[in-house]
């Protein structure tokens, strides 16, 4: 049971890192450091021109976002499986899960459309949602799992 505790607060602190580079990027105009290219970087899977601040930035978003996207899936897996479809704990996880592939399709539509601002504008309003459904799944985990009990949810 303590993957379940783990795997959802790990999920939030990685999504709140994406978030947070995601902000670098857009403040230091770095978006398009990987030019147009979805999922490599300038043609690469990892680009030699990393000391490039642009490059280094919307890189090192991706990286740490595909991170976040396995701890995500694999808190939703872990949910379900320990806690069972029907806790809130797994049904924010699931949800988290779902926005978040939402999320990436627009994350690659937006460097595709060379920072459309409506675009880029959504892939935040997906971000502020995978994070809420995210720590939604870590509170409820806290609460489906109490010590002594064998994993199923008590609400």
């Amino acid at each position: 049971m303590n993957e379940v505790k783990l795997l959802t607060h790990l999920a939030v602190v990685m999504v709140f890192l994406t978030i947070v580079i995601g902000g670098l990027v857009r403040a230091y105009q770095a978006g398009m450091g990987c030019g147009p290219d979805w999922p490599t970087c300038n043609g690469q899977v990892v680009p030699r021109n990393l000391l490039v601040l642009e490059v280094f930035l919307e890189y090192t978003h991706r990286v740490v976002a595909a991170l976040a996207g396995l701890t995500v899936a694999l808190a939703a897996y872990y949910t379900m499986k320990n806690l069972g479809p029907k806790s809130p704990a797994t049904r924010f996880a699931v949800a988290a899960l779902l926005l978040l592939i939402v999320q990436v399709i627009v994350g690659m539509v937006l460097v595709r459309l060379h920072l459309e601002p409506f675009v880029g504008f959504s892939h935040l309003v997906l971000a502020s949602l995978v994070l809420i459904s995210s720590t939604l799944a870590a509170v409820y985990s806290r609460i489906s799992i109490s010590p002594g009990t064998t994993g199923q949810a008590t609400g």
